[in-house]
C-alpha cells in the first residue's frame, strides 16, 4: 500500500486497538476497489480523546471508527449525530463532512453496530421474534444491541445483566422510555433470566484476548438447545462462552459477524461503495 499526500485517512480510535481486525477489513476493501485510502489504528486514552477528535478535523480525515471505551464519551466532541446514534447515546462511526476544500470538516456521529447486529440475526428472526433476550453488559455496544433487539428484531423483553445497577437503569431509560421492556438484573442473579431467554448476547470484553479464559456466563449448565448465544468478542473467534453454548446444544454466533456487518455500513458511509465481503472473509481466513 502506497500512501501519498492525497491519500484519504480513516482512523480507529480506542483502547486497546492492537487486537482489532478493522484495519485488515477496511484496507483490504480499499485495495480491492483501488481506492486511495488507508485505515490506521490509534490507541487513545480517555484524557486524549478530545485532542484526537480535533485531529480528525485538522488533518481532514475521511472518518473514523470509535471502539472501547469511547463510544459514549466521544459524543461530546462531535458536531452532529444521526437519529439512531442520538437515540441510543453511543457512536461507533464518525463521518467527516467536507463541504468545501477550504472549510473545516463537520464531524457526524453514527452507530452502525445496530445494523451489523440485526443483519447477522436475520435468519433467526422467526425463532426470536416475540421472545426474551439476555444481554450481558451496559456500555456502548450494549446500547446498540438493546436498541436493535427491541426496534429491529421485535423481541419482547430484555434481561440486562449489569455490574452497576445505576448504569444499567440509565441505559434502560434511554433505550426503553416506558421502562417495561428492559429488566435490569444484578450480575449474580442472572439464573432465572438465562432460563427465560431465547437470545443471549455478550457485549462485554470478557473472553477477549489476552483474557481468553473469562466468560460472562456464571451458570453455563442453564444454557440449552433452542437458545442462540451471540458473543461480540471476535478475538479469539471461538470464546469460552461459545464453547459453553456448544456443549449445551445452543447455536453460537461469533463476533466477527457483527464486526463485518457494522464495517459494511461504515465503509459505505466513507466511500459510497459496497464492501467486497467475499474478499474480506478470504483475508480474515488467511490470518
Amino acid at each position: 500500500m502506497t500512501v501519498t499526500p492525497n491519500t484519504q485517512i480513516v482512523a480507529l480510535l480506542g483502547d486497546p486497538v492492537s487486537q482489532s481486525l478493522s484495519p485488515l477489513i477496511h484496507n483490504t476493501g480499499f485495495d480491492e476497489l483501488n481506492l486511495d485510502m488507508v485505515y490506521l489504528a490509534f490507541r487513545i486514552e480517555k484524557a486524549s480523546l478530545g485532542d484526537a477528535i480535533k485531529a480528525l478535523k485538522t488533518f481532514r480525515f475521511q472518518g473514523a471508527n470509535v471502539t472501547i471505551p469511547h463510544k459514549q464519551d466521544v459524543i461530546f466532541f462531535l458536531d452532529e449525530l444521526t437519529e439512531r446514534a442520538e437515540a441510543i447515546g453511543a457512536v461507533n462511526t464518525i463521518v467527516c463532512d467536507h463541504p468545501a476544500s477550504d472549510s473545516v470538516p463537520r464531524l457526524i456521529g453514527d452507530n452502525t453496530d445496530i445494523v451489523g447486529f440485526a443483519r447477522s440475526l436475520r435468519e433467526f428472526k422467526d425463532q426470536i421474534e416475540g421472545q426474551d433476550a439476555l444481554v450481558w453488559g451496559s456500555g456502548g455496544a450494549a446500547r446498540a444491541v438493546t436498541y436493535a433487539i427491541l426496534r429491529e428484531l421485535d423481541m419482547a423483553r430484555i434481561h440486562l445483566i449489569c455490574r452497576s445497577m445505576e448504569v444499567g437503569r440509565a441505559l434502560a431509560h434511554d433505550i426503553d422510555g416506558s421502562g417495561s421492556r428492559i429488566e435490569v438484573v444484578k450480575w449474580e442473579y442472572s439464573a432465572l433470566s438465562m432460563q427465560q431467554a431465547t437470545l443471549l448476547v455478550n457485549t462485554t470484553p470478557l473472553g477477549m484476548t489476552p483474557n481468553t479464559d473469562t466468560t460472562p456466563c456464571l451458570q453455563p449448565e442453564l444454557m440449552h438447545d433452542g437458545q442462540i448465544v451471540y458473543d461480540l468478542v471476535y478475538n479469539p473467534s471461538r470464546t469460552v462462552l461459545l464453547e459453553q453454548a456448544s456443549k449445551a446444544g445452543a447455536t453460537g454466533i461469533e463476533g466477527i459477524e457483527m464486526l463485518l456487518g457494522q464495517a459494511t455500513e461504515s465503509f459505505e458511509a466513507w466511500t459510497g461503495a459496497e464492501l467486497p465481503e467475499k474478499h474480506i472473509r478470504n483475508a480474515l481466513a488467511a490470518q
